[in-house]
């Protein structure tokens, strides 16, 4: 519910002309966003205390695929997080600007600590006692969901053109060729981590024989 009514703020704001309300759809995004990927980086760490309790599934052979997809969308992120970390080192300080390097800097930890609890719970099972208990299993359909939020933010939160300090640094051609090459692949992290954690949901707090 907060993440519809953050994109309906940030369309009501950023569809107007005034400039005093374009730079509060930037400061609602951010926001927005910073606080999904918060609660997703917290959620990360309060799973992994409970799913590290969980055996290790030995002999789980079809997370390749997912490891591969998962690990395929980093360097595109990082490429991303790099040059508006860059842009804004560059850039008088602001409140946009302070916010934009707080949000870089929490995503550049978010993603990779994500991608680690994620593989790491793929190759989990649980023995009799784990699975009548299954420790930490809403707080991993918390990520789910907060991962499904911020896939629905990216997707729908069209931001080039709010992106005052990338495009003043860069120009506005060229900080969208950046996004346009490196933001797809970011939302289909989101959305293939929602996957992965799914099947962790589902898969993870089964018997397995050891």
């Amino acid at each position: 519910m907060g993440t519809i009514l953050g994109i309906f703020v940030f369309f009501m704001l950023a569809q107007s002309d005034d400039e005093h309300r374009q730079e509060g759809a930037r400061i609602v995004s951010n926001a927005h966003e910073l606080l999904l990927r918060i609660c997703t980086l917290v959620g990360c760490v309060c799973a992994f205390r409970y799913t590290s309790r969980l055996v290790d599934a030995h002999g789980c052979d079809n997370t390749f695929l997912d490891d591969f997809l998962l690990f395929a969308s980093l360097p595109m992120f990082y490429v991303y997080c790099g040059f508006g970390v860059m842009a804004a080192a560059f850039t008088p300080m602001s409140s946009v600007v302070v916010g934009t390097l707080v949000l870089y800097a929490v995503s550049f930890f978010e993603m990779p600590l994500q991608t680690t609890f994620i593989m790491d719970g793929l190759r989990r099972g649980a023995d009799a006692r784990l699975a009548r208990r299954k420790p930490g299993r809403g707080i991993i359909m918390f990520v789910l969901i907060a991962n499904l939020c911020v896939w629905l933010v990216l997707t729908f939160e069209v931001k080039t053109q709010l992106q005052v300090v990338e495009t003043a640094f860069y120009g506005y051609t060229t900080w969208t060729i950046i996004s346009k090459l490196c933001v797809p692949l970011t939302i289909f992290y989101r959305f293939h981590s929602a996957v992965c954690l799914w099947d962790i949901w589902d898969h993870a707090y089964k018997e397995h024989p050891l």
